[in-house]
């Protein structure tokens, strides 16, 4: 993945995601591992748990707005989500 974007110029972008649970309570082992990786591996990172961590202040009202009822991200965290994308786009 990383090598066909060096060999064609291109950034590589990896947005994670987390379910509503990780939020509420803690994210599972997966969280650090996949964040290590691609900080180790010098991957940009957009993760979405630390957006909508600090968005909610840990408010679980806030957290369950941020979630569909098929426990899908919706509109207002893809709202939070992309802003953090196009910061990051344009300081490239």
């Amino acid at each position: 993945m990383m090598k066909t974007a060096n060999a064609y110029n291109q950034k590589l972008i990896i947005i994670t995601f987390n379910l509503k649970e990780d939020l509420i309570n803690k994210p599972s082992w997966r969280y650090n591992y996949i964040k290590n990786y691609l900080l180790d591996n010098n991957v940009s990172h957009i993760d979405s748990y630390k957006i909508l961590k600090e968005k909610s202040k840990n408010d679980v009202k806030e957290i369950n707005s941020y979630f569909g009822v098929d426990k899908h991200n919706n509109k207002k965290s893809f709202k939070y989500i992309v802003n953090e994308l196009v910061k990051n786009y344009k300081a490239m």
